[in-house]
């Protein structure tokens, strides 16, 4: 995911989006009424109870993950699944299914994630269920891309897109082109990312979707950047900057705000630079966030190395190599007293 310019981490904002919209797209079913008499009531109880016993596991996996036991969390979802399998309860075991491959993105499991959304897919297939159909499509490409795999992955965002657009679902299109363009945007197209971006703008606005609007903005700030068109990267820049502060999404300001920094020092903008970096060093501090505050000090070094003054490149360097040993960062301590020793013997 590392261009020449670093292509900050979107994907799993996007898998999370798409997952949260696509669990609170699905109820749990409630238990079935029992009409039938006779041998038929005692079938239909027996049903309803492993049924229950389904519900009672979902539940308690949703109790494990609230406590961030994810593993334990799996353990019932897979038992809740194979419940509902049993009994030919696809609604619900679609569900499962969801809470499974989002589970398995969070613990690392890109392969079992991936078996999980398939059967999502499969389920909402043989339901027909083309919102659900979307929803597994586009969390399938989110891995493919994450993989690499660029080429599937914009296999299967276009058929999200195709089944948006042919329901008219101003939702999952914004969301399937903004997929389509961050993989336009990792294959260096970013004359086609920034018309998929741009086109999802319009379907994110129709829909009412503040967070998904946010972060196609960010996103088309990047592909402006990369394409070296740095005025209308500082526009879609500062338009993520305040629709993020409207809905209070503080990573999407954070990217803002080194979007800014960054598209400022590409035009050489040196003053203009600094005064971003400044923001975003201020923003930080309020929030307490010391791992975007250790990004402003560690550009601050480059930034003057570059400039040539190397007695304030080596302040910033030894504040760098004291916040990343603060952080545990033990690869950029190194990194950092390396440097040190470098802009020190420059100095001689």
């Amino acid at each position: 995911m590392l261009l020449q310019l670093r292509l900050r981490s979107t994907l799993p904002f996007l898998l999370t989006l798409c997952l949260l919209i696509s669990l609170g797209s699905v109820g749990i079913l409630g238990t079935t009424p029992a009409f039938a008499q006779g041998r038929n009531k005692q079938n239909s109880e027996a049903t309803t109870t492993r049924r229950e016993d389904g519900d009672f596991q979902l539940r308690l996996g949703q109790q494990a993950e609230k406590q961030g036991q994810l593993d334990k969390a799996v353990f019932h979802w897979l038992k809740a699944a194979n419940i509902y399998q049993r009994f030919g309860d696809e609604e619900s075991l679609g569900l499962t299914y969801d809470y499974l491959g989002e589970s398995y993105v969070a613990l690392g499991e890109p392969l079992e994630a991936e078996n999980a959304f398939r059967r999502r897919l499969a389920v909402a297939r043989d339901r027909d269920d083309l919102q659900a159909q979307m929803f597994a499509l586009n969390n399938l490409g989110t891995l493919f891309l994450q993989e690499g795999n660029l080429l599937m992955a914009e296999e299967v965002f276009t058929d999200a897109l195709a089944i948006a657009r042919s329901v008219e679902n101003a939702l999952t299109a914004g969301l399937s082109l903004s997929n389509l363009g961050l993989a336009a945007t990792l294959r260096g197209e970013y004359g086609e990312a920034i018309k998929r971006y741009q086109t999802a703008l319009l379907f994110h606005r129709e829909a009412k979707n503040p967070a998904a609007e946010t972060l196609t903005l960010t996103n088309l700030g990047d592909a402006f950047l990369y394409a070296g068109q740095g005025e209308s990267a500082i526009i879609a820049y500062t338009d993520a900057l305040l629709a993020a502060e409207d809905i209070r999404d503080f990573e999407n300001k954070f990217r803002a705000l080194e979007g800014r920094y960054l598209t400022r020092k590409t035009m050489n903008q040196t003053d203009l630079a600094f005064k971003e970096l400044n923001r975003w060093a201020k923003f930080a501090r309020e929030q307490n966030n010391l791992n975007e505050e250790f990004k402003t000090v560690e550009n601050a070094a480059f930034l003057y190395a570059e400039l040539g003054d190397l007695e304030q490149a080596e302040i910033f360097l030894i504040r760098a190599a004291e916040m990343a040993e603060q952080l545990g960062a033990l690869d950029r301590l190194a990194f950092y007293q390396q440097k040190l020793s470098e802009v020190k013997f420059g100095q001689r």
